[in-house]
């Protein structure tokens, strides 16, 4: 959400905020976060990285209108640079 996310584990958690941008609609940011959350940990089996990439799918998805477009890759880009 407009907080960030957090996942736990039994032996810890994790924290990653969101890269706040004007809200036009949001339909399909949890389908968003969801499917980028899997894309950066499916293959690394990193949760912070699955976490970085859930937020910045979130958040660009919160900035289109609808949830069956794809997404701006350049504002994924953008909000993933901010975790650098």
């Amino acid at each position: 959400g407009a907080e960030g996310a957090i996942a736990a584990s039994a032996d810890e958690w994790w924290f990653q905020p969101t890269t706040p941008l004007p809200a036009v609609d949001t339909t399909g940011c949890g389908d968003a976060f969801a499917a980028g959350f899997l894309f950066g940990w499916c293959d690394s089996k990193d949760v912070r990285l699955g976490l970085e990439y859930g937020c910045a799918c979130g958040s660009a998805a919160v900035g289109q209108v609808g949830g069956s477009a794809p997404l701006d890759m350049a504002i994924v880009d953008a909000c993933m640079r901010r975790n650098e």
